[in-house]
């Protein structure tokens, strides 16, 4: 269905004159690209309304975009399978938040951040058969990789902190408590 719909795109650019002949099929393939993006984003946005998450999904579609332009990331054969990846990526990771909401975890939050950041050095920037990457292009992206992690891990700290004194408040000493009179 999406392929049918960047068809249909492309043939109207081409009746327009906005493109040639020799352009439609790129040109349907980037519609592809675009709409499946786009199904992409509204599906995570509408699982974050359903399961009352809406800031979560946005700030989750925000950084993957992000991500997923400097580091590459993981290829479906299809555009469903792309979007089931996507979506199923994000209800782990709201699950992973909740559970972590729930625990109230600092060690276990660190723990999974350190894992989900060794996970992106260790393989990032991933590249496809259709999108080869230079040295240089490599090397850039390690560097804004690294980079976008530190500021992702010290935004997640800072909540995390924040989150935890907002909480855990000291007890107030018995000796400053005023003494009911009987």
């Amino acid at each position: 269905m999406i392929h049918s719909v960047a068809l249909v795109i492309a043939d109207f650019l081409f009746s327009k004159d906005v493109i040639t002949e020799e352009e439609k099929e790129v040109c349907a393939y980037g519609m592809e690209l675009i709409i499946s993006g786009i199904i992409s984003v509204a599906l995570v946005i509408i699982i974050g309304l359903i399961t009352g998450s809406i800031w979560y999904a946005v700030v989750y579609n925000i950084m993957m975009i992000v991500i997923r332009l400097y580091t590459g990331g993981y290829h479906a054969d299809t555009h469903v399978g792309c979007n089931v990846c996507y979506c199923g990526t994000y209800m782990i990771s709201l699950l992973m938040l909740r559970i972590q909401m729930y625990v109230r975890g600092t060690i276990i939050t660190w723990l999974i951040a350190l894992a989900g950041y060794l996970i992106i050095v260790l393989n990032a920037p991933l590249e496809h058969h259709n999108k080869k990457l230079t040295m240089e292009q490599k090397e850039k992206y390690m560097i804004l990789k690294g980079m976008a992690e530190a500021a992702k891990k010290t935004a997640k700290a800072s909540v995390n902190s924040a989150s935890f004194f907002s909480m855990y408040q000291p007890k107030e000493p018995d000796v400053l408590k005023k003494k009911e009179t009987k």
